[in-house]
């Protein structure tokens, strides 16, 4: 089952994405998890090794950039073509660049870092993906926010496509309500 696990979710999780059994993910998506207090970034990111980073980030956001901790964070696909989990071999584990939130309570996760041409799954068929939060993350006093839990995981599914639409913005005035006055 890698949907929600033991509760973990509710008590430390605000939200995240995809979301659970998500299916039709676009192959280019980032991987977001929000947690309702902040978290120690060290636990999470190798901030030494930004191998994977955005050369063009500005050096504010450079700080806040490195490789995910494979003791606290992994990206696997479901399985390697013989039906059998994958998420016990490091070999397996899907590459790229993760950042944390000023507010250090959002950890995005880009897939494959800058790349131009790899992305999640493949463009003939849909692929499972696992992402498991592991209890070495550490909420800002050190303590580990999976403490009473072994680890939390859930799957998405990708699709065959690469979202190249913009996002489109509309304007929207609010509707004036005309109110009777008194004696009308």
């Amino acid at each position: 089952n890698y949907t929600i696990s033991n509760g973990a979710f509710g008590s430390v999780i605000q939200s995240h994405y995809p979301k659970p059994d998500q299916k039709d993910v676009p192959r280019n998506t980032m991987i977001l998890v929000t947690f309702k207090v902040p978290v120690e970034p060290e636990s999470v990111i190798d901030f030494d090794n930004k191998d994977f980073c955005d050369p063009s980030l500005s050096a504010e956001v450079m700080a806040r950039c490195g490789t995910l901790k494979p003791s606290s964070f992994r990206v696997f696909k479901k399985d390697d073509g013989s039906g059998k989990p994958v998420e016990t071999d490091d070999d397996n584990l899907v590459s790229g660049y993760a950042m944390i939130t000023a507010d250090y309570q959002t950890i995005i996760f880009y897939p494959y870092g800058t790349s131009k041409t790899s992305h999640l799954g493949t463009s003939f068929e849909h692929v499972d993906y696992v992402v498991i939060l592991k209890n070495g993350i550490k909420d800002a006093d050190g303590e580990q926010m999976f403490k009473n839990y072994p680890d939390y995981r859930w799957q998405f599914t990708t699709s065959t496509v690469i979202d190249l639409t913009s996002p489109q913005l509309e304007s929207v005035e609010p509707m004036k309500i005309a109110y009777p006055v008194a004696g009308d």
